[in-house]
C-alpha cells in the first residue's frame, strides 16, 4: 500500500512506501524535507511517486540525495570525471592524454610512458655503469697501494716510532746529566766562596769530572757555563747549556735555581742575552749549527 501526501511547503503531491513512513524526504518540485506521514486515504493516480532521496534513518536534512535517490527523483546522477582512455597515460603536469611509450607533446617528458621528468632508462643505465666503473678503479688501485706499499708503509711508522723512542730516551739522559751537574756546581760553589766556574775548563779543572761528562750522554753534543755567576745571581738565569739542537732541534738549558728546559735555539739566545744583561757578563752567541740532528 502506498502512502499519498502533498508537500507541506509547495502543495506538489507525492507517493512512498509504506516501509517509508516516519523517514524524511526531499520534494522533486521544491526541494523541501519533511517526514513522511503514516497511510492515508489513497489519491488519485496521477500523483508523483516520492522518492526517498537517500535520506536513511539518521541521515541530516541538509544533505544532498543519493545518486539511487535522485535518479528515482527524474533527476540524473553525477558521472565520475572519465579517466584516460584505453592504452593512453595521463601527462601529471598538463593533464593530457597521450598514447603508451609516447611522451606528452607539451611537456616532452622522457620516453617510455608514465610522464615525470627524470632519467630516461638509457641514461640512468649509463650513470649507473660509470659508478661502477669508477668504484672498481677505486677498489683497484686501493688493493695495489695496500699490497705494493703497505709493507713499506709498515716498516716506515714502525722505525719512527723506534727513533722517536730512541730520541726520548736520549734527552731524557741529557736532562738528568745536566741535574747531576748542578750538583757538582753547587760543591763547587760552596768551596768558591759562592761563586760558581766561568767555563767547564774551570770546573773541570777544579773538581774530579772529566770534559766527557760535561756533554751530553746521547749524541756527545758539548755543554756551555755561562759565567761568571754567584749563588745571588736571578733565578732564571742560564747556568749551563747546550748549543746544539741535538733533541727534535731543540737544546736543553740549566738555570741557576737548578730547573733543566728543553727550549728552542731561538729561546735559548733570548735567554743568555738576557742573562748576559742582569749579570753583566759580555754578550755570548751561540755557535753555528753543525748540521741536522
Amino acid at each position: 500500500m502506498a502512502i499519498r501526501f502533498p508537500c507541506g511547503k509547495c502543495g506538489k503531491k507525492m507517493r512512498a512506501g509504506d516501509e517509508a513512513a516516519g523517514r524524511k524526504a526531499r520534494c522533486p518540485a521544491c526541494g523541501a524535507v519533511q517526514v513522511i506521514p503514516a497511510a492515508q486515504p489513497e489519491a488519485g493516480d496521477g500523483d508523483d511517486l516520492f522518492a526517498l532521496a537517500g535520506l536513511a534513518a539518521g541521515q541530516a536534512a541538509d544533505e544532498p540525495p543519493s545518486a539511487p535517490a535522485m535518479e528515482a527523483m527524474g533527476e540524473p546522477a553525477e558521472e565520475p570525471p572519465p579517466g584516460p582512455a584505453h592504452g593512453a597515460w595521463m601527462c601529471p603536469r598538463c593533464g593530457r592524454e597521450v598514447p603508451f611509450g609516447q611522451p606528452c607533446p607539451k611537456c616532452r617528458p622522457a620516453k617510455g610512458g608514465g610522464g615525470g621528468g627524470g632519467l630516461s632508462v638509457g641514461k640512468a643505465s649509463t650513470v649507473a655503469a660509470i659508478v661502477v666503473v669508477l668504484g672498481a678503479l677505486g677498489v683497484g688501485m686501493w688493493w695495489v697501494l695496500n699490497n705494493i706499499w703497505g709493507k713499506e708503509g709498515v716498516a716506515t711508522r714502525q722505525r719512527n716510532v723506534a727513533l722517536k723512542a730512541l730520541q726520548d730516551t736520549r734527552a731524557m739522559g741529557c736532562s738528568m746529566r745536566m741535574k747531576t751537574l748542578y750538583t757538582e756546581l753547587q760543591r763547587h760553589a760552596m768551596g768558591h766562596n759562592g761563586r760558581f766556574p766561568a767555563s767547564v775548563e774551570e770546573f773541570v779543572a777544579a773538581g774530579e769530572l772529566l770534559s766527557l761528562d760535561v756533554q751530553c750522554p746521547g749524541r756527545g753534543g758539548r755543554y756551555f757555563i755561562l759565567g761568571p755567576q754567584d749563588g745571588n745571581a736571578a733565578r732564571q738565569n742560564v747556568l749551563m747549556y747546550e748549543a746544539q739542537p741535538t733533541h727534535e732541534q731543540k737544546c736543553h738549558v740549566l738555570t741557576v735555581d737548578g730547573k733543566v728546559q728543553l727550549v728552542t735555539r731561538e729561546e735559548l739566545q733570548a735567554a743568555i742575552d738576557a742573562t748576559c744583561a742582569r749579570a753583566g757578563i759580555a754578550a755570548v752567541k751561540l755557535p753555528p749549527v753543525k748540521g741536522p740532528k
